[in-house]
């Protein structure tokens, strides 16, 4: 799926094999098959978060602008670059 592709309606989810725990304003990810974990903090901690919730695109858009100050187009961007690659990481599937 490329980032043309990701609607503002979709939704997205964690692979099963992704655990998340936020720690000290971060979000930490470890992927259980592979044993590579990640750190998010930031906009990406606040993504994931959103995300995670089950909110769609949109929403999470709206949670970025509200928490920095940003550009509307360039939060869509940002957030639909972020989920992408977290898709192509094989860490978020869509609902």
């Amino acid at each position: 799926m490329r980032i043309a592709e990701i609607s503002s309606s979709a939704r997205y989810m964690p692979e099963e094999s992704i655990m998340s725990r936020p720690i000290a304003g971060e979000v930490v990810l470890l992927n259980l098959q592979s044993g590579v974990y990640y750190s998010l903090n930031g906009a990406g901690a606040l993504i994931w978060t959103h995300i995670e919730r089950g909110e769609p695109v949109d929403e999470t858009v709206r949670a970025l602008l509200d928490e920095y100050d940003v550009a509307p187009d360039v939060a869509a961007r940002d957030v639909e670059t972020f989920v992408q690659t977290l898709v192509e990481k094989g860490l978020l599937r869509a609902r």
